[in-house]
């Protein structure tokens, strides 16, 4: 991980925050396609809502271009993830299903984009159940561990073997402003490199391409 792989982390977009939370649509789309830009496609990009995903398919393709895109629904997910290993420069955009279970080893997968932290819904009943049961701790005992898992099941699309390089991007600016934050990067792969630099994510993929 320390010589493959590359962790950004935003710390310029508004927090997706309930207030912030149309403002961080439009910014998320844009930060992603500059970060599929500097990766030249070969790249997923994981959702935490519908609405998010929604959002992406109004704008972002036209940003991307001409790297092909496919959205979570155009085909089952079977095909989708087939079509990502075969297609050269491809962009797959989806909500949890993709989260887990994407296999999608060399090249074909460079770049995984996650838009934020994805912490349980609330309303989620069992979440819920736990949260009351924990009380105070409801945040460190169900919220964060929860969050932890999901982030490294997402995060854990990118290095499938010992050759394999690439970033992954977390689009969450509140990682660098929050107490948990440090938390939430010690489930990413240990050893991988941590930037806030668009920079350093265009330098990684200048002097992976040039070495491949």
């Amino acid at each position: 991980y320390e010589r493959n792989s590359f962790v950004y982390v935003e710390k310029n977009l508004v927090p997706p925050v309930y207030e912030n939370a149309d403002l961080f649509l439009e910014q998320s789309v844009r930060r992603a396609a500059e970060l599929v830009e500097a990766s030249r496609g070969r790249a997923l990009v994981l959702l935490s809502t519908w609405k998010a995903l929604k959002h992406f398919r109004d704008g972002f393709e036209e940003l991307v271009d001409p790297y092909p895109v496919k959205f979570q629904g155009d085909e089952s997910p079977s095909r989708l993830i087939t079509w990502l290993k075969t297609t050269p420069g491809a962009v797959l955009v989806g909500t949890r299903t993709f989260w887990e279970g994407v296999d999608v080893p060399g090249e074909a997968l460079s770049l995984v984009v996650i838009d934020k932290v994805p912490f349980p819904p609330p309303s989620d009943p069992v979440v819920k159940k736990l949260c009351e049961k924990a009380g105070s701790r409801w945040f460190s005992e169900v919220s964060l561990p929860r969050a932890q898992m999901s982030l490294q099941q997402g995060g854990g699309r990118l290095i499938r073997t010992h050759d394999d390089r690439g970033v992954i991007a977390i689009l969450d600016s509140r990682i660098s402003r929050k107490s948990w934050g440090r938390a939430v990067l010690a489930c990413l792969p240990d050893g991988a490199p941590v930037t806030t630099s668009l920079g350093d994510v265009h330098a990684f993929f200048s002097e992976n391409d040039e070495a491949a």
